[in-house]
């Protein structure tokens, strides 16, 4: 259960990173894991974003508990 967002510049007022504080938390009650890109890190280095997704989803077993991720 893993959320993936990426985030543009609106994200950097003050507060919509307090309603997205408020919604990662309230996602993690739920089992979900919370990872955050910004535009400009999917842009300039989609590799690194794509590696990082694989090295999460390598330590977080499936919600099916068939196996490891990615």
């Amino acid at each position: 259960m893993l959320v993936i967002e990426v985030d543009g510049e609106i994200h950097n007022s003050a507060e919509n990173k307090e309603y997205d504080e408020g919604r990662t938390h309230e996602l993690e009650k739920l089992g979900f894991k919370v990872v955050r890109f910004t535009n400009k890190q999917v842009e300039e280095n989609p590799y690194a974003v794509r590696d990082k997704i694989k090295n999460i989803l390598a330590t977080v077993p499936l919600s099916t508990g068939e196996g490891q991720g990615v």
